[in-house]
């Protein structure tokens, strides 16, 4: 049912919505009563898909999509800009494959993606002011390499216990002011060239119980400067790299993982299998 663009904040008292609708579009009504909203979803159990972009909603309640058990797709951004999201949210929508919540410009809490447990796509783009994201378990087996190009405030990425098995070089070169990333628990096999080398700022970086078995020169280079702590533990590489590195109550010293880099890419600008 398509009640996009009509400007009306009126919508539902004006509009009669099957129960059976599947599709339901409401884009750019100026849309403002959650309430409404909520009353309205509660008897829509077939809806797939749910277009909310370019309202002016304020906030969502706890377990807004709860009675929709099909709904896989839902747009709540470009638009709707600081929108509260409660961390529960979106408890019992764990059909939703895809969410949009680009422009948004809302808080994330860390649980926010949690009960999400089919997300597939996770569009978070043109959010300039966003500093967190916590995308852990949400499982993700791929991250494009334009992700992060319109977030680049981001401070602390957590994508731990996904299956992210590449990392393209690009992904996160926009974001300078990256101080924590985790990538621990996906399967990366091998670091590229490159990959940390815009985030001067980055501090602590988590990569550990991947299948990393490979390492190409300057893939760490970039946070050299600033670099706290890198977790490679158990991982597929030789014992003296497959561990937890920092500053002090480690495995192994910062600076010992340098001089091992040093060492590794001392005659070779070749990446290099390890294990």
């Amino acid at each position: 049912m398509d009640c996009a663009n009509l400007n009306n904040p009126d919508i539902f008292d004006r509009t009669i919505i099957p129960g059976d609708t599947q599709t339901l579009k409401l884009a750019n009504n100026r849309i403002t009563d959650e309430k409404q909203l909520e009353e309205t979803l509660v008897t829509l159990t077939s809806l797939r898909e749910l277009q909310l972009h370019g309202n002016e909603l304020a906030k969502l309640n706890e377990a807004t999509f709860a009675q929709n058990c099909n709904l896989e797709v839902i747009s709540l951004g470009h638009g709707n800009a600081g929108m509260k999201l409660p961390e529960t949210v979106f408890v019992g929508a764990s059909s939703v494959k895809i969410l949009d919540l680009g422009a948004a410009f809302t808080k994330i809490h860390p649980e926010l993606f949690s009960p999400l447990t089919n997300l597939e796509y996770l569009f978070l783009q043109f959010n300039e002011k966003l500093e967190y994201v916590d995308a852990s378990s949400a499982q993700i087996d791929s991250i494009s390499d334009n992700a992060f190009t319109s977030s680049t405030a981001l401070k602390q990425v957590l994508l731990r216990r996904n299956s992210i098995k590449t990392l393209e070089p690009e992904t996160f070169q926009a974001l300078e002011e990256l101080s924590w990333l985790d990538l621990g628990r996906n399967e990366l096999q091998i670091i590229m060239p490159g990959t940390f080398t815009a985030n001067t700022d980055l501090k602590i970086l988590d990569l550990d119980q991947n299948l990393i078995d490979t390492i190409c020169p300057t893939a760490f280079s970039g946070a050299k400067e600033n670099l706290e702590a890198i977790n490679l533990a158990y991982n597929r590489l030789p014992e003296e790299l497959n561990k937890n590195f920092c500053l002090d109550e480690c495995d192994g010293d910062i600076g010992e993982f340098w001089n091992i880099l040093d060492a590794l890419f001392s005659n070779s600008t070749d990446c290099l299998i390890l294990q």
